[in-house]
């Protein structure tokens, strides 16, 4: 089950998601890689974020912003966002695990912007 942020985030700002990373053992751990992609509720792939890699740190950070943020009218799940990171790590029980997880959140829809 995806985790769900409660703030919401300003349509067409910015937002910064940071991600760490921990083995079965909840110790943290640095992935071999990351990937990341961001859709909305129905999985429509937005701003053609569909893998998009990030350097492999102990944390990385996500930034969106812009058009990842815009609110299409009339279609009320493209407020909400799934951003879905997965890759694979090692530890005592074997290389390249893979690992996938996502998280939920929603735009606050600015009626002034056009």
């Amino acid at each position: 089950m995806p985790t769900t942020i409660t703030t919401k985030v300003e349509e067409e700002s910015t937002a910064i998601f940071q991600v760490a990373f921990k083995d079965e053992d909840g110790n943290a751990v640095v992935p071999d890689s990351i990937y990341w992609k961001l859709t909305d509720s129905d999985g429509n792939v937005i701003n053609s974020r569909s893998a998009v890699s990030v350097t492999p740190g102990l944390t990385v950070d996500i930034t969106l912003s812009g058009d990842d943020l815009v609110v299409i009218s009339g279609k009320g799940s493209n407020k909400m966002r799934v951003i879905t990171v997965w890759g694979t790590y090692d530890s005592d029980l074997g290389l390249n695990l893979p690992f996938k997880d996502s998280c939920k959140f929603f735009i606050k829809d600015l009626t002034a912007i056009s």
